[in-house]
């Protein structure tokens, strides 16, 4: 019983270990025949970039135009083996080194943003900076995962995570005037006008948006704030 019970704590184990290396997701779904179809174009295109069959500087072009296309059929798929294939084409068609230190970067500090939305300490300011530059070094980007990165980072930083500050500092300021009705919320008022000016005007019409600023207003530009 207790050979058994070892035997079990083991393997429990060892699934933990798993989907801790793994970031604690699961593994992705299998591909539909569709999606193996696509997988498999993918793969050829690498295959001639691999065995150098696209050596001319406009083939090899072509023949990534055409990885892309495949894999922009594939982004929403979670199979396992679409890493290892992500993996070699970013080796082929990828930025250059350059570029890809800010695409890391921006993916670095999406995933912050993601995590540490909602908490007190959250201040988007210097991460959607790293994000505006990778959005400017790699707008004309071909790769649809790279474009799809970039589509997230701009609502994040141009609409979301700003929303999240400044409903923070909104919150400050509640407290602080519920200490004293006549405090000037210097610095929570500064951090309020960082954030709607940091708001896309794109998303200026966006109800959350005006909710806040009717709010803001109430506690920046008040006769007790002046």
């Amino acid at each position: 019983m207790r050979i058994c019970s070892t035997a079990i704590l083991l393997v429990t184990a060892l699934l933990v270990a798993g989907c801790e290396a793994k970031g604690g997701e699961p593994s992705g779904a299998p591909l539909s025949p569709e999606q193996a179809a696509a997988a498999e174009r993918a793969k050829a295109e690498l295959q001639t970039l691999e065995t150098g069959a696209s050596k001319a500087e406009a083939d090899v072009a072509a023949t990534c135009q055409r990885f892309f296309a495949a894999k922009k059929e594939l982004l929403d798929a979670t199979a396992p083996e679409l890493d290892a294939l992500w993996s070699k084409g970013e080796k082929h068609c990828g930025p250059g080194p350059a570029k890809k230190v800010l695409l890391d970067r921006a993916r670095k500090d999406l995933r912050y943003l993601d995590a540490q939305m909602g908490k007190t300490s959250f201040d988007p300011q210097y991460p959607c900076l790293s994000i505006a530059q990778a959005r400017k070094a790699l707008g004309d980007s071909p790769d649809p995962a790279v474009q799809k990165l970039l589509a997230k980072g701009e609502k994040m930083c141009g609409l979301d995570a700003w929303l999240a500050f400044a409903a923070l500092q909104l919150d400050k300021a509640r407290g602080a005037r519920e200490k004293d009705p006549t405090a000037k919320l210097v610095t929570e008022c500064a951090y309020l006008q960082i954030a709607f000016d940091s708001i896309s005007p794109t998303h200026a019409d966006d109800a959350r948006v005006q909710e806040l600023v009717l709010k803001r207003n109430e506690y920046c530009l008040t006769p007790k704030q002046s």
